[in-house]
């Protein structure tokens, strides 16, 4: 049922069969809501007019007779149909809870939490914008790439049992679902990627302190190779791990690394488009037992830089001294490098212009800002190409030897959840069902990861409940 709340705290309860019986106006596809004047039980009533945004807020309402009725919606709940009961008390709300669920603040919760404190109104959504962002482009990947995990990523439930649970972290700040399938992707979702991105960053910002702590110097190699717009990414792709792997496999190779004393490496795989075509790449961190001096640097560049030019030549690739590899060495610089890991760049608008590149995410986003069909076409093609690679690889003991631990999955790290992670609340089948219907459109997912992250259950409570009055009416014919 739906709680309506005036300012004399008199509660008029209405269910959907009410609602629909009695409208006169339709807000969020909902068949009315009604607030009766505070001053006369069961007298007239007259629809609430609210914003059109995507939480429902509190609201000023010329009720009967002149009347000011502070109004706002304050849970939807599966208890008694009190909808000819006239006024009741807003204590009435809270011991109807339920003897299970989730216990929080001294209330308990049935699953979404579906009795509320009745003085509370909605909280206010806060700013969202990046978990909105990865959200819209996870579901533009989700119709582009139809029968693939990213199509279920943190939408399909595990257990409709069990619910979707809502976590709160209280040390960042941060919401969690748990209960919901992951894809793990790094390549064609930004949800996963972002969230493995960090973690990975993590791990190699702790790999550079101890690098650094124990002496040892870094390098930051990017290897490419001459590409045009005909070049389809597949030949591309192909050839340019098979040159990448011939090089390293070669014993010159393996002689110029231990002349110059490397340690090991950190091997990062991108790719990018542009106006002269797919231009896949790679970033090799190389750690070093010794700092090099300018000279050295020099004369390391020159010498993978033969290696690398006659192994691609092999493969069919060509390149130029100016963009077959580059070799930086200043700590600042491989810093950097390492900070933007992850897609937050990727997310933003790119700046258009003759040598402009975009990532993958951001040909995403050309489709979701414009409708672009030959973005989508791109992202596919990349999608296809680079399902099931690898995109960061270590080599053999770099890991023990700077004291990062063992590496976990992809698909192991976009599971996880903090470990000062709570539990906030659950959301039943058909609440999440009613978040999942008008997530396209509304971003409802990142919004509650956005209450989450605040910790604010009332809010959360609210908005999924407006959610499911939505959702029933559009299901019932409503809207």
């Amino acid at each position: 049922m739906l709680v309506v709340q005036s300012s004399s705290s008199v509660v008029r309860p209405c269910s959907l069969s009410w609602l629909a019986a009695n409208s006169a106006y339709v807000p969020f596809g909902v068949k009315g809501v009604y607030v009766s004047d505070d001053n006369r039980s069961g007298g007239s009533s007259q629809p609430v007019s609210t914003s059109p945004v995507g939480v429902w807020p509190a609201a000023d309402a010329r009720a009967p007779g002149g009347a000011r009725a502070r109004v706002a919606v304050v849970g939807l709940g599966a208890g008694p149909d009190l909808s000819n009961s006239g006024s009741i008390s807003p204590s009435l709300i809270s011991s109807s809870s339920p003897s299970h669920g989730v216990g929080f603040g001294g209330l308990d919760w049935l699953s979404l939490g579906i009795y509320a404190k009745s003085q509370a109104a909605p909280s206010e959504i806060r700013d969202y914008s990046g978990k909105e962002r990865k959200f819209q482009l996870q579901s533009v990947s989700r119709v582009g790439l139809r029968g693939e995990r990213v199509a279920y990523c943190l939408r399909r439930v595990l257990s409709r049992a069990n619910g979707v649970d809502v976590l709160h972290d209280p040390e960042h700040k941060q919401g969690h679902f748990k209960g919901l399938e992951t894809c793990g992707s790094v390549w064609v979702c930004p949800v996963c990627a972002a969230k493995i991105g960090e973690r990975r960053r993590c791990e190699a910002e702790t790999a550079l302190g101890a690098a650094r702590e124990q002496g040892l110097s870094v390098l930051l190699l990017t290897y490419t190779f001459s590409h045009g717009p005909l070049d389809t990414l597949s030949g591309s792709l192909k050839r340019f791990l098979r040159a990448q792997k011939s090089m390293s496999e070669s014993r010159s190779y393996k002689r110029l690394m231990a002349l110059y004393g490397a340690v090991g490496t950190i091997k990062a795989l991108e790719c990018s488009v542009g106006f002269n075509g797919w231009h896949p790449h790679r970033h090799v961190l190389l750690i070093l037992d010794a700092p090099l001096s300018a000279l050295e640097v020099v004369a390391l560049e020159a010498a993978v830089y033969v290696l690398w030019s006659a192994a691609a030549g092999k493969s069919g690739l060509g390149m130029d001294r100016r963009h077959g590899l580059t070799v930086q060495s200043t700590w600042g610089a491989v810093g950097d490098y390492v900070a933007k890991w992850g897609i937050a760049a990727e997310l933003t608008k790119p700046k258009m212009g003759r040598g402009a590149h975009l990532s993958p995410f951001q040909l995403l986003g050309l489709v979701a800002d414009t409708g672009e069909a030959a973005a989508l076409s791109l992202f596919r093609e990349y999608a296809r190409e680079f399902k099931g690679r690898r995109q960061l690889v270590w080599s053999d003991g770099l890991r023990d030897r700077l004291g990062v631990g063992p590496e976990k999955s992809d698909a192991e790290v976009a599971e996880e959840v903090t470990a000062e992670a709570v539990l906030l609340a659950t959301l039943d089948y058909e609440h999440w069902q009613a978040v999942i219907h008008f997530d396209r459109a509304e971003h409802t997912r990142a919004r509650l990861l956005t209450f989450a992250g605040a910790g604010d259950l009332i809010g959360l409570l609210d908005y999924v409940g407006l959610l499911l009055v939505r959702y029933k009416a559009h299901e019932g014919g409503a809207v």
